[in-house]
């Protein structure tokens, strides 16, 4: 569990108080939500979005809490996934922010719908192959 929350905290932190606000303000289905993004939301997701953010942090996390620190490689595992899927625009992903705004100009997930199942399925896949080397090695 705690992997999973790593692995969503980029887009909970980058984007939660933005979604949050548009919803409670009464924002719907009218397409106006990503339009709508400001600056603050921006500069979190580039944050949060930051291998040199999430390895600091899974480099502290190993440091001072053991436990914590192969969970925390779902934060950077996300952002390695964005940058697979995100092209260039406001929301590619900077890996090396802020010392850099550089970002890989990648597959656009939203025009290729295969390749998100993919995507998605490959998740899954990693999972099961996980839990069955941990049985035959048990």
């Amino acid at each position: 569990w705690a992997g999973a929350v790593f692995g969503l905290l980029p887009d909970l932190v980058a984007f939660g108080p933005h979604a949050l606000t548009y919803w409670l303000n009464g924002g719907g289905g009218d397409g106006v939500y990503w339009r709508s993004i400001q600056a603050d939301t921006l500069l979190r997701y580039y944050w949060m979005h930051s291998l040199v953010v999430s390895l600091a942090v899974a480099g502290l996390l190993r440091w001072r809490w053991r436990s914590w620190f192969i969970p925390s490689l779902a934060w950077s595992a996300h952002i390695a996934m964005d940058a697979l899927t995100h092209g260039a625009g406001r929301f590619q992903t900077t890996l090396f922010y802020p010392f850099s705004t550089w970002g890989l100009d990648s597959i656009r997930w939203w025009e290729h719908p295969g390749f998100m199942l993919a995507y998605w399925l490959f998740l899954p896949a990693c999972w099961l192959w996980l839990a069955w080397q941990r049985r035959i090695s048990a």
